[in-house]
């Protein structure tokens, strides 16, 4: 797949047997998004699996911080991956809030899964890895059974929400009137309430 080959994004194209000798086609792409929105590259790639019928998965370096995937904060480029993800058949496919990024300042979570619905449900046992990567990025492993055709299966899609209950979540879990934050400790400390608060109603 050579027209899906550039600096940051590489895309290869496997096929893989199931159990019963049937065919796969995936796609399988690691990407870094250096800015606010996905580049025409990925964004031709989806396009490109999704016309084929083909099953997609993005390892994905997004530097974007979203409570939905568990960062402890959320900032622009959070946002405007979101919404991006909302008019595409991906989906978020992490689990839990493991930091993928760690240093001796920080730990966040940075590093995403995506898949295609279509195989959303074939994707278990995602973790991030605690062995040494020799990177500030650790590995993060999953397991993907193509015998999985149905089943239930879980993964964040924002765009089956249910907004108004997510509100009515957090409102009773805010319903404390807001500490008064006169220390760095503090401001930390009720940061981190709101953030375990949004994650919470979201799950």
């Amino acid at each position: 797949m050579t027209d899906f080959c550039f600096r940051d994004i590489v895309a290869l194209r496997p096929q893989l047997k199931d159990g019963r000798g049937r065919k796969n086609h995936l796609v399988v792409s690691p990407t870094r998004l250096r800015r606010d929105s996905p580049t025409r590259k990925l964004a031709k790639l989806i396009g490109y699996s999704g016309n084929g019928g083909l099953l997609l998965v993005v390892g994905c370096v997004a530097n974007a911080h979203y409570v939905v995937w568990g960062s402890t904060t959320t900032n622009s480029r959070g946002n405007h991956l979101l919404e991006y993800l909302q008019t595409t058949d991906l989906n978020v496919l992490n689990q839990g809030a493991a930091p993928t990024f760690v240093t001796a300042r920080r730990q966040e979570v940075i590093d995403l899964t995506l898949g295609s619905f279509s195989i959303a449900h074939m994707i278990t046992n995602w973790r991030v890895s605690d062995e040494p990567s020799l990177s500030d990025h650790r590995h993060i492993l999953f397991q993907l059974n193509l015998s999985l055709h149905c089943g239930p299966c879980r993964f964040r899609n924002p765009r089956s929400t249910d907004w108004d209950c997510y509100v009515a979540k957090l409102s009773d879990r805010l319903d404390r009137p807001p500490l008064l934050c006169r220390k760095a400790e503090q401001v930390e400390e009720a940061a981190a309430l709101v953030s375990d608060a949004i994650t919470a109603s979201f799950e």
